[in-house]
């Protein structure tokens, strides 16, 4: 029997699943497939929880504000989030974090910088607060620099807390040695399909180790080949795990496995 497969991160609450959704969750459920829908905005949140709710067998859901939408963050924020994150669906919070990919570009670039720290911070004490996951979006220009880094900021973050929290960086695009200073402190790594048409981070992924990969869609985007240009959907994980077995040479069915398991221990469902 196939190992049974977990897409840590799909946002199924997203518009291009308005025409399929049910038809998608549906086929997951009969296929074994589970996901965790992720909440990217105050709202997206609400409607994560709310699906997570009526299909309880193969969702869960995390509430957060993604760092893109630090400009539309209503002021009571905080007390939004720390509302929904008592829903016992709730699995982690986030995707928060600090995304610099163009933020040198905006004319306010140094002040929304620090309201995403400011933002991510909320999100951080809410972890603590409910002894739930942290999942980072961690972005730098073109997966580098641009005079500023969030890995390390985000890292200078994480030491400053009374307690390391539990957490995954969503959609790893850093180094080795800042993948090795995630892992020190903890923390796995999810990949997502741009590993299939770039084989940058193929050593990355060769040199962590698997009980601290998980396996991601983020879809609707960046579908894996042979899929690229095409909507992304939770069931091309698969296609992830495909390519995490051939980086480090090993059984698809035990990478499937271990992947699954991982994502029951980080998120305890």
């Amino acid at each position: 029997m196939a190992a049974t497969l977990f897409d840590s991160h799909c946002h199924l609450t997203d518009k291009k699943f308005d025409v399929d959704r049910e038809s998608i969750i549906n086929e997951a459920e009969k296929n074994g497939l589970f996901m965790i829908t992720i909440g990217a905005s105050y709202e997206e949140s609400v409607k994560a929880i709310e699906l997570a709710n009526k299909y309880p067998k193969n969702i869960w859901a995390t509430v957060g504000v993604h760092p893109e939408y630090v400009r539309d963050v209503p002021e009571n924020i905080s007390e939004l989030l720390n509302n929904l994150s008592q829903n016992k669906k709730v699995v982690a919070i986030g995707e928060g974090g600090l995304d610099y990919a163009q933020i040198l570009t905006l004319e306010d670039g140094k002040e929304t910088m620090e309201k995403q720290k400011k933002l991510f911070q909320i999100q951080l004490d809410l972890k603590l607060k409910y002894d739930l996951p942290i999942i980072m979006h961690l972005r730098n220009k073109n997966g580098e620099g641009n005079g500023c880094d969030a890995y390390k900021d985000a890292l200078n973050i994480l030491d400053e807390l009374p307690k390391m929290p539990r957490g995954v960086v969503h959609f790893f695009q850093g180094n080795l040695e800042q993948a090795q200073e995630f892992l020190k402190r903890g923390f796995y790594l999810g990949f997502d399909g741009y590993i299939t048409f770039d084989s940058h981070y193929d050593n990355i992924i060769k040199e962590i180790p698997l009980d601290r990969i998980l396996i991601e869609t983020d879809s609707p985007y960046v579908a894996p080949i042979p899929f690229r240009g095409k909507r992304n959907e939770p069931k091309f994980v698969e296609y992830v795990a495909e390519k995490i077995a051939g980086i480090k040479k090993g059984d698809i069915e035990y990478i499937k496995k271990v992947t699954y398991e991982n994502v029951r221990t980080l998120f305890r469902v």
